[in-house]
Formats: C-alpha cells, structure tokens, sequence
C-alpha cells in the first residue's frame, strides 16, 4: 500500500522524509478558500486537496491544510510582503491559534479520517523594523501567517502549547493516529533506514 501526498508544500514532504515515510507526491489542482470559522476551513481544504485528484492509483491519500486564527480572524498565506506585514502586525505579543486539518482516504477500502489540530504560539511584541527584516527574507510570503517557526520567525516565538509539528503544518501524531484508525500499522509505510 502507498502513501499518497496531496501538497505543493515542501515542508510537508521535508517533515515526512525525516521520518523515513515512504510516499509518492501528487499536487492538487485546489485552490484553499477561507470559510467561516478554522475547523471549516482546514477540513474543507484539506478534503478537497484529495478529491480534486481525478486519477487515483491505489493508496492512502494524505490532504493538509493550516491556517492561523487571530482575534477572530483566519490568516492564510500572504499574497504580498505587504499583506505579511499586515499579518505579522496583528500576532505582534499575542497568542495566536495554528490549525491543521488532516485528510486520509483510502481507495481501496473507501474508508476516510479527517481531524482537526490545535496548537497555540505566544509571539513577543515585533517592532516595526523587525517585521521589515523579517519580510525582507522572503521567508513569510508562502506559509500560513506570515511565518515559519521552523525558520527565523523562532526567534520571536515566546512559548508554544501543543504539537510543534501541527505548527509547522504537518500534524504528525495525527497522520500516525489515522492510519491505524483505518486499520495499517504505520510503520508499513515507513523505512527502516
């Protein structure tokens, strides 16, 4: 049985890689949409990631999507340095909510999972000059919120509660937890290297 991605992310496939999962990458022809309220969202987005695959080989197809929620505001992506200041701006010393939704389907069995992961981030208060700085990177104009705590937004990020790896958009207790409730040992889908 094959494990099956459903992302043009390359931290999805970095994370997966480092835990010596075996997979194949397929993009999806999706395009995330914000909806009303986080869980919505990340499962609408991640659910559609895998249907919008019209030649399904036989496999376990893993969709993803993350979001970031602040003061009743969903942020993804930002479409432009400016919108990434925009975003960094309104974290600035606060908690902030990281959303993942999780997506499995086998098409084999038809059988799906589908769960929803919360982690919190307590950034500290950003200066003007430091949300330039950190823009000027390029780092923050492809990752949900402006930033990617695996990169150099660490240095501003005070405490985190939950799974780190949900934060940099990959649940992976959730993705080990799917597939056994859909009845694979993960470690199938493994290497031993």
């Amino acid at each position: 049985m094959k494990l099956i991605l459903v992302s043009k992310s390359p931290r999805r496939r970095e994370i997966l890689r480092r835990f010596n999962f075996k997979f194949e990458v397929i993009e999806p022809s999706y395009t995330e949409s914000i909806l009303d309220e986080p869980v919505n969202t990340v499962r609408n987005n991640a659910i559609s990631k895998v249907k919008s695959i019209s030649d399904k080989k036989a496999g376990v197809y893993v969709g993803v999507d993350t979001i970031v929620y602040v003061d009743g505001i969903i942020l993804g992506k930002p479409n432009s340095a400016q919108d990434a200041i925009r975003m960094l701006k309104l974290l600035s010393g606060k908690w902030h909510s990281v959303y993942s939704g999780l997506y499995l389907y086998d098409n084999i069995s038809k059988k799906d999972y589908f769960e929803a992961v919360k982690s919190e981030v307590l950034f500290d208060e950003l200066s003007d000059d430091e949300i330039r700085w950190y823009v000027s990177t390029g780092e923050p104009l492809d990752k949900a919120g402006g930033y990617g705590v695996q990169g150099l937004a660490a240095l501003f990020i005070k405490e985190i509660k939950g799974c780190y790896y949900n934060i940099v958009g990959f649940p992976l207790n959730a993705l080990y937890r799917g597939l056994k409730k859909l009845g694979y040992d993960p470690f199938v889908f493994m290497s031993s290297k």
